[in-house]
């Protein structure tokens, strides 16, 4: 089977950056692994899946990050096992920042998957209800239900008032 090569234009800084790397179908792990073989790193966020939860699925299928120099390796990174190319515009490889790398790694659990939606701490808004536009903190998720409990903080008193996990929004 021939390989059709990605015409990649390099426009590169000797530096090694973060980039997204389109694997072919069913083949993240096998990409992954075979990238790992040349030093590359790598990082394939994966999620919990609701309907299987002790099965981790791809956080984006069919893709992961490679950080790597693009003029010294987007050779062997086009030709390894499991990729289809480096993602781009045009003929032009795109870096992805490092700040957004760092904060997906910083959402993942103990297990490496990466927890979806909030984090405890985050600062939240209440939409709808008897307490709509009131920010609070994000404290905790009540298990088996979705509903939340967020701390308020109001006349030097923090409230815990528990709603229901669609009116809340997390404040940038």
């Amino acid at each position: 089977m021939k390989k059709i090569i990605s015409q990649i234009r390099v426009i590169d800084d000797g530096q090694c950056h973060w980039y997204a790397v389109h694997t072919r179908p069913q083949q993240e792990l096998r990409a992954e692994a075979n990238l790992n073989l040349f030093s590359i790193q790598t990082f394939y966020p994966q999620i919990h899946d609701a309907a299987h939860p002790h099965t981790p699925k791809a956080l984006f299928p069919g893709y992961l990050f490679a950080h790597f120099n693009l003029q010294a390796s987007s050779h062997n990174i086009i030709f390894t096992r499991g990729v289809h190319k480096i993602v781009g515009f045009g003929n032009c490889a795109s870096e992805i920042d490092n700040g957004v790398i760092t904060m997906i790694q910083s959402r993942r659990e103990k297990d490496g998957c990466v927890r979806m939606g909030l984090v405890i701490g985050d600062k939240v808004e209440i939409k709808s209800g008897l307490f709509t536009n009131f920010i609070g903190v994000f404290s905790e998720e009540i298990s088996g239900a979705q509903r939340v409990i967020i701390l308020h903080e109001a006349m030097n008193y923090q409230n815990r008032i528990v709603v229901d996990r669609a009116v809340i929004e997390k404040v940038a």
